[in-house]
């Protein structure tokens, strides 16, 4: 960590450490109670279609945001997001109607996916030497996973005694402070932006810097593995365990505990000892291996057998996350934000895919069947990356 101490001497990167932490305590109050709170107004089929839905939408909004950022400038794509997705958080939390929820819930999910976008572009810009890329990229997941492990507990509570609505409140109050920050600090901020990059161009880069495909599907698993969870395991755990809100926050918070453990040393070990697949491969393995004990629960309410698999879940995905992060990262600029575009496509891509996956399953399968293709996708898609050379 010596890297981030001599980085005192640079204030944009502690600046967007301090932002990402905001977003992501903002974001993880709602993360894991947005299906929930669709449900209650529609079907499970139609909460996977509205999440299909905004996941187009933000692949559209993905695809033209370098030409954007490229006229306009990152701080202004900043800026404006950020009064959307209040605007959005505003609307789910006054709940006036089903077609409002939904229009609401539809900026939000594009709004925080370009915030996170833009917050790349100022991260890889504060950040100076590749080979310090592990440490910079661990502290700021880390710190971000963070906020999302101690907030599920207190969720629950909320949900249970204030019900779904003021949890958006409270995540409207807590990110406005984003908005300060990202006018008084980022604004001052000068990003080395490539006017010419477009979203084409970035799959052009594709065919010659094949190592990046890789970081794309590895990235691609991880974030399939990550909608899956957020879409459905509230739905699961409420009407396979009848679990209250109580119980499902406290295991969140459990589940989520690894991220905290070893983002940040296995960061290092990719910086110095070892590279990014191996881990990675472990992560994947271990991953699936959680969701076919899921199958296998088959509706059990042992509460420490399912905290048990849910925290080793977390395990694999936190190897599989700082490695895939690093691993792309390394590889690119600040100016490759078409090439930054299309990792974060990624995300929105998995929620796509997702939603489509529910919405067929829910028609003719029982639920126990999504953690099963799941774990049969990242299965497929670890052979996907076997060729990938790691990049230190």
């Amino acid at each position: 960590m010596d890297y981030l101490l001599k980085e005192r001497q640079i204030p944009t990167v502690w600046w967007v450490y301090v932002a990402n932490s905001i977003i992501a305590l903002h974001y993880a109050l709602i993360l894991f109670i947005n299906s929930a709170y669709l449900d209650i107004f529609l079907s499970y089929e139609l909460v996977s279609l509205v999440f299909l839905t905004a996941s187009i939408i933000t692949i559209i909004n993905f695809a033209i945001l370098p030409k954007v950022i490229s006229q306009v400038g990152v701080f202004t794509v900043t800026f404006f997001t950020v009064v959307i997705e209040i605007l959005a958080i505003i609307g789910l939390a006054l709940g006036l109607n089903d077609t409002s929820i939904i229009f609401s819930f539809l900026m939000h999910s594009v709004s925080i996916s370009i915030i996170y976008f833009t917050l790349d572009i100022y991260l890889e810009n504060a950040t100076h030497k590749e080979e310090t890329t592990g440490d910079v990229r661990a502290a700021y997941i880390t710190l971000g996973n963070l906020m999302f492990v101690i907030t599920p507990f207190i969720v629950g509570k909320i949900v249970e005694t204030q019900g779904y609505q003021m949890v958006y409140v409270i995540s409207t109050f807590v990110f406005i402070p984003f908005l300060f920050i990202t006018i008084s600090k980022l604004r001052r901020t000068k990003i080395t932006y490539n006017k010419k990059d477009k979203i084409w161009l970035g799959i052009q880069k594709l065919k010659k810097r094949r190592n990046v495909v890789y970081s794309l599907i590895s990235q691609l698993i991880l974030q399939i593995f990550y909608a899956v969870m957020a879409i459905y395991l509230s739905l699961y755990l409420i009407e396979q365990t009848g679990f209250s809100w109580d119980k499902i926050g406290l295991l969140f918070t459990i589940m989520l505990v690894p991220f905290l453990i070893f983002e940040i040393p296995i960061g290092r070990l990719a910086d110095t000892r070892f590279g990014e697949k191996e881990f990675m491969l472990v992560g994947f393995v271990i991953m699936a291996s959680s969701l076919i004990a899921i199958v296998f629960m088959n509706g059990s309410v042992n509460f420490l057998l399912w905290a048990a698999i849910l925290f080793a879940s977390r395990i694999g995905a936190s190897f599989a996350e700082i490695t895939s992060e690093t691993h792309f990262f390394r590889q690119i600029k600040e100016s490759d934000s078409s090439l930054i575009s299309l990792f974060r496509m990624t995300r929105p891509i998995a929620y796509a895919f997702v939603g489509l996956i529910g919405a067929i399953t829910f028609g003719y399968l029982s639920f126990t069947w999504i953690w099963l293709i799941l774990a049969m996708i990242i299965i497929a898609g670890s052979a996907l990356i076997l060729p990938m050379k790691d990049s230190r």
